[in-house]
């Protein structure tokens, strides 16, 4: 089963599974799937829902004013989850994993070695 983990923001430290199948609305409302407690993040935020063939997961956002944006590039359609990808909606960052997790605190050490390959690296000046 996957999992978003919150990195950074409002709720950092959670870990939200995601199953193999269905839809599950993220945002602020109390009956998004995934509630996320930031004032910048919309009451209906994003989407997720099972790719086509059915391996993992896709993310297509509602149209907001402050957007999504997955490893730093914002989104405007559909597009396909990878693990340990990062996504960004308000002042929260969350990690895409694909594995699960027993508790919150071994999912977020995990997505943040996940999502540190996809971080670019300054070379020196």
């Amino acid at each position: 089963m996957a999992s978003l983990v919150n990195i950074k923001g409002p709720d950092m430290g959670s870990c939200y599974p995601i199953a193999d199948s269905g839809l599950f609305n993220v945002g602020r409302d109390e009956k998004c799937n995934i509630q996320i407690c930031d004032p910048r993040v919309s009451r209906q935020h994003l989407q997720i829902s099972s790719a086509p063939d059915g391996a993992g997961h896709q993310i297509s956002e509602y149209r907001t004013a402050n957007g999504t944006e997955v490893n730093n590039n914002r989104i405007t359609g559909q597009i396909l989850l990878s693990d340990g990808d990062s996504i960004r909606i308000g002042d929260t960052t969350l990690v895409y994993t694909t594995d699960e997790y027993p508790d919150a605190e071994t999912a977020m050490t995990e997505a943040k070695k996940k999502g540190e390959w996809k971080n670019p690296t300054l070379l020196g000046d």
